[in-house]
């Protein structure tokens, strides 16, 4: 799964792109299988947020029918740690009713079925966030690839596993 940064009105806007079919389910989470490609999701898009000068993240879910509930839980835990508005685009029905499960709406934020509308809405209801410097932001590129971290994790795990030439 891969989130690309894009500019939408000199707003910018995360599109979720290649999204994660979940085949490696490791476990449940409150009735969803947890997938261990989209568990460490919070943690990178913390990473990203704190070197780029934003105070709101606008997702793209690109009208996917089909969300790894793994990654919308982990954005969703995320949303709670940081005070900032997390806004999601692209919503289908299956996804909105995910994320309603889960109290998104509880803090006053819709869920849109476009970027347009949801880049409206967060220059209309926050306008000082939407003024968000584009410093260190490349846009076109990937923040953050969760299956390239995937793989570095387990070559990482693979490695530990050889000779200790320290001890």
């Amino acid at each position: 799964m891969d989130l690309v940064a894009e500019n939408i009105d000199d707003v910018v806007v995360l599109n979720l792109e290649s999204i994660c079919n979940g085949p490696q389910n490791v476990g449940n989470v409150i009735g969803h299988q947890t997938c261990k490609t989209c568990s460490d999701v919070s943690g990178l898009i913390h990473n990203w947020l704190m070197s780029v000068d934003t105070e709101y993240v606008i997702i793209d879910l690109q009208d996917e029918k089909e969300i790894c509930s793994t990654f919308l839980i982990e954005v969703l835990q995320l949303k709670k740690r940081i005070e900032m508005p997390f806004i999601f685009a692209g919503v289908m029905p299956k996804t909105r009713d995910i994320l309603e499960a889960y109290g998104y709406s509880r803090d006053g934020l819709p869920a849109f079925e476009s970027p347009d509308e949801a880049v409206k809405y967060l220059k209309r209801k926050f306008r000082a966030e939407a003024k968000a410097s584009h410093r260190n932001i490349t846009f076109g590129e990937k923040i953050l690839s969760l299956r390239a971290r995937q793989l570095q994790k387990m070559g990482e795990a693979s490695s530990d596993d050889g000779d200790d030439l320290d001890n």
